[in-house]
């Protein structure tokens, strides 16, 4: 299993974590990049992207750009692994 599909399985986990913690609200939440970044960075992101420089707001505009990019760009991936790949991407750039 490669480290996108490892990071596709924590974002699909932290989306469901995401829906139990707003369950009153059927998952809706305007702020949840901030939310799914401080879950990522809680729960193993360090082990899957090579970068100690990953803050919660840095991850919150990476997030925001995926969410967007994969609603303009999708060929019909789901929407955790097109988010691994661009989370995969800009990390290692940034090294």
């Amino acid at each position: 299993m490669t480290n996108r599909d490892r990071l596709a399985e924590l974002l699909g986990r932290t989306a469901e974590a995401h829906h139990r913690a707003f369950a009153a609200t059927d998952g809706a939440d305007p702020d949840w990049p901030s939310w799914y970044a401080t879950y990522l960075l809680q729960n193993g992101l360090e082990h899957l992207v090579e970068v100690d420089t990953l803050s919660v707001p840095g991850l919150t505009r990476l997030l925001t750009e995926a969410d967007r990019r994969h609603r303009a760009e999708s060929d019909g991936t789901s929407w955790e692994l097109f988010y691994a790949k661009l989370l995969l991407a800009r990390a290692h750039r940034s090294e």
